[in-house]
């Protein structure tokens, strides 16, 4: 299987930013402040990133491109506003760096070279 280094990155990043959710950060941020929705958001963005993550590294599947992107663009805007209006250091530093690193998992997936492989299936070489 040929998969292109930008897909690669874009699948570690998907599952990446998966685990951090479900990490527990209790004593670096204070989620008192964040809004209920945003973390149930959080937690079934971060499911389905790892559903996108498997159809694209098991199958180079096109639903697991389009899921990457959206939950990529989702995930990152919803996450955007922390950085600007979090009062507590550690959840403006972790919203900014899950904004900017789910804005780099989109920008990945568009690249021409992983669009190119996307929908072609796996193949076993011999």
């Amino acid at each position: 299987m040929n998969r292109p280094m930008s897909l690669v990155a874009a699948i570690v990043l998907l599952a990446l930013g998966g685990l951090v959710v479900f990490l527990p950060l209790v004593d670096l941020v204070d989620l008192s402040e964040v809004p209920q929705w945003a973390i149930y958001l959080g937690y079934a963005l971060s499911l389905l990133g790892f559903v996108a993550a498997w159809l694209l590294w098991s199958s180079l599947s096109r639903l697991g491109w389009w899921m990457g992107l959206l939950i990529g663009l989702v995930d990152g805007l919803s996450a955007a506003p922390g950085m600007l209006f979090a009062e507590d250091p550690g959840t403006k530093m972790l919203a900014t760096v899950g904004t900017i690193l789910r804005l780099a998992t989109v920008v990945l997936l568009l690249l021409p070279s992983t669009r190119a492989v996307i929908g072609r299936g796996v193949t076993k070489e011999s």
